[in-house]
């Protein structure tokens, strides 16, 4: 009898259109392509809800709702694991007939396995971060002072969190996006193996020549992200004329402000797959400063694959050999310099060249789908 591979997402992965949701809608894209039978369970919050698109690569898809934090009596765990209840979960896994293996994706959903229905049965995290150094740094980013207070939190519970789950449950296997995160696992004695992330591209799509704007595009509301672009105003684009477009869901009302002061600055909020798409084709450079060197950036893999120029930060590229194929500039002064020498430039066929051959060997989606099926016995 076939197994059954129940993927546990933090959110509903479809649109594609952040990190997290990326990496988990391309994977379920290549294993479904693989042949491996996909029972999907999404946690539901926000403005993204039940996705039809999904039941072309699941057998089943299931919705769970978010928990509130009035909703949590009490908890130690982490709010973002605590808030996502599995016993629900538990009862639509235990139903499914054959060999079931569970995926988590994030620490996120990893107090499903704390279900006695779900502790025997095979489990495997994907790591998408080091969580808590991830909400350390959002603490650093945010300007709110309960948001401060929140992510600091927060990043103490995952700590500790993260040093008791490998004590409950010892077989446990977590696939790591980079290979630095890879290491800091095995030191803290998990079963930790690389899996580069998913992200959709089966080649480099690039366009030949010039833009006419530079491009950033990131979730706005993500306190990092809108650092990054107040950076990219204040510090750079209120000291040329190159025009400037940011894109991306939910700026707040402190970044939409700061965009209007410059004439060469446009913020287009809550594109569509579409828009963006077309956006990061049509940039001359694909400006992506960030501030955290956690992880890898799936909107920097994006705009390798089907970008133009990329002008980054050190952090952007920290723990990743991504900077052979990116320009890198730390200063403000140095980041201008780049940016105004690289609108100066054809992008050419051996920039494409460069990147085909740095990018395809490691950034296969269904090589890297075949080898998680191979390691999980699938």
């Amino acid at each position: 009898m076939p197994k059954n591979l129940h993927i546990i997402s933090f959110d509903v992965p479809y649109p594609p259109n952040y990190g997290g949701a990326i990496d988990v809608f391309y994977k379920i894209k290549a294993l479904a392509q693989c042949g491996v039978r996909i029972y999907l369970h999404s946690f539901c919050y926000g403005n993204r809800l039940a996705a039809p698109e999904l039941n072309k690569y699941c057998k089943a898809v299931y919705y769970y709702p978010r928990l509130a934090w009035w909703q949590i009596n009490f908890y130690t765990k982490p709010y973002i694991v605590a808030s996502r209840n599995g016993k629900d979960l538990a009862q639509n896994i235990n139903k499914t007939s054959g060999e079931n293996l569970v995926f988590c994706e994030g620490l996120h959903t990893t107090g499903a396995l704390d279900v006695e229905e779900l502790c025997m049965l095979p489990s495997f995290i994907r790591m998408h971060n080091i969580e808590w150094q991830y909400y350390a740094g959002l603490a650093a980013s945010t300007k709110s002072l309960g948001r401060k207070l929140y992510y600091r939190h927060e990043s103490f519970l995952l700590k500790n969190y993260e040093s008791n789950l490998l004590l409950q449950h010892k077989n446990v296997a977590v696939y790591c996006i980079t290979a630095p995160d890879t290491d800091y696992y095995k030191k803290l004695g998990f079963e930790a193996k690389y899996l580069p992330p998913f992200h959709g591209y089966g080649k480099i799509t690039s366009k030949l020549g010039r833009g006419n704007y530079a491009l950033y595009h990131g979730n706005l509301q993500v306190a990092e992200n809108e650092k990054s672009v107040l950076w990219l105003i204040d510090n750079i684009f209120s000291k040329t004329e190159i025009p400037l477009v940011i894109t991306g869901q939910n700026p707040s009302e402190l970044l939409s402000k700061a965009a209007v002061k410059y004439r060469n600055v446009k913020l287009i909020a809550n594109p569509t797959q579409h828009q963006l798409a077309q956006l990061i084709a049509d940039a001359h450079v694909q400006v992506l400063p960030g501030f955290q060197a956690t992880g890898i950036k799936l909107k920097l893999l994006h705009a390798l694959f089907a970008g133009r120029f990329c002008l980054v930060t050190p952090q952007m590229v920290a723990n990743t050999t991504l900077h052979e194929v990116c320009h890198v500039a730390a200063q403000p002064g140095n980041y201008l310099s780049q940016l105004e020498f690289l609108f100066l430039q054809d992008f050419e066929q051996a920039h494409i060249a460069q990147r085909e051959n740095h990018l395809l060997p490691y950034f296969d989606d269904i090589n890297n789908a075949k080898l998680l099926i191979t390691q999980l016995g699938l």
